[in-house]
Order: structure tokens, then C-alpha cells, then sequence
């Protein structure tokens, strides 16, 4: 597996401010990405993700990925609970543009 991605709060802000404001300008594209992540299995921590990401390339699958959801409180932006192991790339496209982190590569 890959390695931890760190990511700082101007990054937070920028990735989901901007799947935000593209969302909110396609909405239609925006809930057949959503409905993609949505149906796409999901790990409640990162550690359960890792383990998920390392069984996936013991298993022979190679280039898995995993990103998370990014929530914000009154002052800071910050992973959520919602993690994703993938190496499809329509689901990491949907990901990206729901405005998931990419945090291993």
C-alpha cells in the first residue's frame, strides 16, 4: 500500500469549496456521482480502509486508492468517517468530483 497524504486546511477548503460551487452548477451530474460513491462499499475508519486497500493488493489487485469525505465545522475543515478503497476509475473520478480526499495513494 501506499503512503499517508498530508493535507493541510487550504487544501481541505480549496477541495471542498470547489466540489461545492461545481455541483451546484450541474446538479444532475452531481447526484449520478454522488449515487456512484454512495453505492460503493465503505469503511467507518482509516484503519479498517488500510486493511481493506492491503487484503485488495494481496489479492492481486494493484493501483487501490483510498479517499475520504471531508466534512466542516464553524472553523476547520476535517476527515470524516467515510472512506473508500478503489482502483475503478469511475468511482475515483466520482470521488474527486464530490469532493473526497484522496489520503493514500
Amino acid at each position: 500500500m501506499g503512503t499517508l497524504r498530508k493535507i493541510g486546511q487550504g487544501e481541505f477548503e480549496y477541495i471542498y469549496q470547489s466540489a461545492k460551487a461545481r455541483m451546484s452548477v450541474h446538479p444532475e451530474r452531481a447526484e449520478r456521482e454522488t449515487k456512484i460513491v454512495e453505492e460503493h462499499p465503505y469503511y467507518k475508519s482509516e484503519q479498517e480502509a488500510l486493511q481493506a486497500a492491503i487484503d485488495m493488493e494481496n489479492s492481486g489487485c494493484r493501483g487501490c486508492q483510498i479517499w475520504a469525505k471531508i466534512g466542516r465545522d464553524e472553523e476547520y475543515y476535517y476527515i470524516q468517517d467515510y472512506f473508500i478503497v478503489s482502483n475503478d476509475n469511475i468511482v475515483l473520478r466520482a470521488a474527486e468530483y464530490i469532493g473526497m480526499a484522496q489520503v493514500y495513494v
